[in-house]
């Protein structure tokens, strides 16, 4: 009788440790909700540091800001155009804005805020040099507009 008590608490015991293992682990990597908004996200920011780019690259050929984000189009005949112009997930197309000759914006909808996220980016410059780029890519959750100018030495 003994022995089966004994047994019975060991049984106990290992049910209580995996569940503390799971719950552990759970708490390390973030739930499968957690990570697929996180995903989700980083894939947002991706896209839009993307369009930065080809925006840039764009005024550099065309010595004036797209009308519209199809325009980018046009960069087919410079290298491969390969820019998302929708997001992913919502398959909503990305919101862009000329302010003026020099000065946009561009939208998204974001799952979780910039904080939440950790959002760490790395932006690389014309001439190769790359850093940590976090500053405008701050956002709550929602939409959420960045305003972005170009660059004077490419004016």
């Amino acid at each position: 009788m003994k022995r089966e008590k004994v047994r019975q608490l060991l049984i106990y015991a290992a049910y209580a440790f995996v569940l503390v293992v799971v719950v552990w682990g759970l708490s390390l990597v973030g739930s499968p909700s957690f990570n697929r908004k996180l995903s989700a996200d980083r894939n947002r920011i991706d896209d839009l540091e993307r369009l930065r780019n080809d925006i840039e690259l764009y005024f550099d050929q065309q010595r004036e800001l797209p009308s519209v984000l199809t325009d980018l189009e046009k960069l087919r005949t410079y290298y491969s155009y390969r820019g998302n112009l929708e997001d992913p997930m919502t398959k909503k197309a990305y919101e862009y804005k000329a302010r003026d000759l020099f000065s946009y914006e561009l939208c998204a909808e974001f799952e979780l805020s910039s904080g939440q996220a950790k959002l760490e980016h790395w932006r690389c410059g014309r001439y190769g040099r790359c850093g940590r780029d976090e500053a405008p890519w701050k956002h709550g959750v929602g939409r959420h507009c960045f305003s972005f100018e170009i660059p004077i030495s490419n004016r």
